[in-house]
Order: structure tokens, then C-alpha cells, then sequence
């Protein structure tokens, strides 16, 4: 029997062909839970869940619909499944979808929400303002993906000298939670100036790790600053309601705490000619004022100044009248003085014959009833001395 060959649009007709003309899967129903749920031109893409399986749903037209469907809603979805030739995929096309009740997952990850909320875990009081210039930052993310990379070169390209430390983890997976609670302590105690806790965007399911109470709790007890930048803008993780700051994206977390140096600089320039012009106006305001200040002392003390130094003239030559009137009289009384130490002085009185007499011990004799016959006595006269012995003593009657 010869091998029959198709070709790839053989076969895939005859797929579509298959699909299209099972009547059971038209016109059907399909109940499961939203998961990675996206909008492009007016038609929105997701995953309707169940607890084994999954299938990739197409919704027409959903900006003309009353009910928009979200992530972790428990929905009845109306359509047909349809083989897509171009893309080799099966999908489901919605024509219309309404609410079921809330999925399983997504309610207890709600209600874990609510339970560290009472907690404290997201309040904004416990969080820690970010370094405005990180000279080292940690990143927790794959060693391998596109996430570290950008951190990398957006981070050096605004300041080349940042250092960098990863802590390599896995980012979705079974043990993922774990590796990442590990990489923030291990950051926290490394000295880092802010930790990055950095993915890029995915499913629910994708970013189950950083949904989980071990992260949450672990990035609440960090005492270095978190930044988490899970997921795209739109997703919300409890790593995010954790942290201290959330990024939109792995770029603008390290654009927020590694600032571009050349612009950082020309801020600088541009603050410190700001400074300068101000310094410059405020001195030479004040230079005018002190001028202004100067000329009006001038002007209303000029003629009290002259006045004043008429006075201090005068007086000067009073007080110089005064001192040599003083002089004068004080010579005239030195000169006195003189004349009177000079007749007093016993000397003069020598020289006209007198003689001083004292006895052995150099005492004065005064009176010749002081001696007694052979006593030595001294005579001193103006040129010299001589020593004598009483012979005889003659006194005179006293009147």
C-alpha cells in the first residue's frame, strides 16, 4: 500500500473542516476561570480554566459589551471552537460571556490579600523612602531572561559606576517563592542600597510566586528598600502592595533610584548659577543699603561732628593751659626745696668750720656734759675726720 503524503494545507483543512462540522462544538458553553487576560483593537484574549486543562479564547468586539470580564472571574462563556489554519491553533470564539461567581484561585488569593491587609503588611506607614542615588543596587530575578539585562544597561547607562549584585532565581515554578524569600534576605544583610524584585509580565499562574505569603511577609520584613517590578503595569502582585515602590517595569526601577548622571550634573550647574545669582543680588543690595545708610549719617552728623571737634579743640588747649600752669608752679616749689636741703645740709655747715662730733660707737655728741675726761671721740669735718681725747671739759652756766 502506497504511503499517503499531505501537505500542511491538505492536513489542516481537513482539521478545520473536522471542527466545522461537529455540531457539538458550535453554539456552545464553556464555564471556567479568566486568567491572562489581554486587549488588542477592540477584541480581548484569555484563557478559560479548569482544574486539568485550559483552552485559548478570542473575544469579538468587547468594548461593545455590557460585561468585561477580568482576571480570576468564574464565567459562562458562549461560542464555537475553530481551528485557526494560519496559527495551527485551536481556539475558543466567545460571542458572549457572563459572570459565573468568582474563581477559586483568584478568591483565596483575595482573601489572603484582605488577612495581611488587617496585618499591616501593605500599610504605607511602615514603608521606607528610596535611596535618590543607589551606588549599589541588588536585582532578584533569572540570570537568563531579557529583565536582568535591561536593569543592567539602563542602570549604567545613567551612572556607569553603579554596582550591580544579582541574586540569580527561578521566577515561576514550584520552589520559585522560596528562592526568592532566600534572595531578599541575602540582599538585606549584603548592604545593598535598594533591592529590585524584577519579572517580566505572564499569566496568573506566571506570577503565582510572587503571590505567595512567604514574599510578601519577607519583602515587609526587609529593612533595605524594596522595589518591585512584577509583571506589566496592569497586574497587581502582594510583592507589589509589599514593597516600599512599585515599577511599571524592570527599566523604571532602576531608572528610579540610579538618576542619569548628566543630567544629575547639569541640575547641579544649574542650581548652583541660580545660587549665585541670588548671592550676587543679595550682596549688592545690601552694598546699596550700606551706602545709602552712610551718606545719611554723614549728612546729619556732619555738622554735629564739626561742632564736636571745636569742642574737643578747646578743651584740648584748656587741659594743655592747665598742665604747664601745673608744671610751672611744680618746678618753682622743686627749686624751693632745693635751696632749702641745701642750707640744711650738714656738709654746708662744715665747710664754714663746724665739726661733727660722735663718740666710740659712732653715736652724736651734742652737749659736753656728755663726755667725761679721756674719753676717745671722732670730730668729722668737710674734707675728713680725726680722732681726739677729752682732756678737759668746760661747761657753760645754762641762762
Amino acid at each position: 500500500m502506497r504511503e499517503m503524503i499531505f501537505s500542511v494545507d491538505k492536513i489542516s483543512d481537513y482539521i478545520k473542516d473536522i471542527f466545522e462540522s461537529d455540531a457539538t462544538l458550535h453554539d456552545i458553553r464553556i464555564k471556567g476561570e479568566v486568567s491572562n487576560y489581554s486587549e488588542s483593537k477592540s477584541n480581548a484574549y484569555f484563557v478559560l480554566k479548569g482544574s486539568r486543562s485550559q483552552i485559548n479564547c478570542v473575544y469579538f468586539a468587547v468594548d461593545l459589551r455590557d460585561y468585561v470580564p477580568k482576571n480570576g472571574d468564574s464565567c459562562i462563556a458562549r461560542g464555537s471552537v475553530t481551528y485557526y489554519k494560519a496559527a495551527g491553533k485551536v481556539s475558543f470564539y466567545v460571542t458572549d460571556i457572563q459572570p459565573a461567581g468568582m474563581g477559586d484561585a483568584y478568591l483565596k488569593l483575595l482573601q489572603l490579600k484582605d488577612r495581611l491587609e488587617r496585618e499591616g503588611i501593605f500599610d504605607e506607614r511602615h514603608k521606607v523612602g528610596l535611596p535618590y542615588f543607589a551606588k549599589r543596587m541588588g536585582v532578584i530575578t533569572s540570570k537568563s531572561g531579557a529583565v536582568i539585562h535591561d536593569i543592567i544597561k539602563t542602570a549604567r547607562k545613567n551612572y556607569p559606576g553603579v554596582d550591580i549584585v544579582l541574586y540569580p532565581t527561578s521566577v515561576q515554578g514550584s520552589g520559585s517563592a522560596d528562592e526568592i524569600a532566600e534572595g531578599l534576605r541575602a540582599m538585606d544583610r549584603a548592604g545593598v542600597d535598594v533591592i529590585v524584585v524584577a519579572r517580566g509580565g505572564g499569566s496568573a499562574e506566571d506570577l503565582a510566586a510572587y503571590n505567595t505569603e512567604t514574599v510578601a511577609r519577607v519583602v515587609f520584613e526587609c529593612k533595605t528598600p524594596v522595589i518591585s517590578a512584577v509583571g506589566h503595569e496592569t497586574d497587581f502582585t502582594l510583592c507589589d502592595l509589599a514593597a516600599d515602590a512599585r515599577a511599571a517595569t524592570p527599566t523604571a526601577a532602576a531608572q528610579m533610584v540610579v538618576p542619569d548622571a548628566e543630567m544629575l550634573c547639569e541640575r547641579i550647574l544649574g542650581t548652583l548659577g541660580h545660587i549665585r545669582f541670588r548671592v550676587t543680588g543679595v550682596f549688592a543690595r545690601a552694598h546699596g543699603q550700606l551706602k545709602s545708610t552712610l551718606f545719611n549719617m554723614f549728612n546729619v552728623l556732619g555738622g554735629k561732628l564739626e561742632a564736636y571737634a571745636m569742642r574737643i579743640k578747646l578743651r584740648g588747649e584748656e587741659i594743655k593751659h592747665k598742665a604747664e600752669n601745673t608744671f610751672n608752679a611744680c618746678e618753682a616749689r622743686h627749686a624751693g626745696l632745693l635751696t632749702k636741703i641745701e642750707a640744711n645740709n650738714p656738709l654746708s655747715l662744715l665747710k664754714k668750720g663746724y665739726g661733727f662730733v660722735s663718740d666710740e660707737e659712732g653715736r652724736p655728741v651734742t652737749t659736753a656734759k656728755a663726755l667725761k675726761s679721756g674719753q676717745l671721740i671722732n670730730i668729722a669735718f668737710a674734707d675728713g675726720s680725726a680722732e681726739a681725747e677729752v682732756k678737759k671739759m668746760e661747761l657753760r652756766s645754762e641762762i
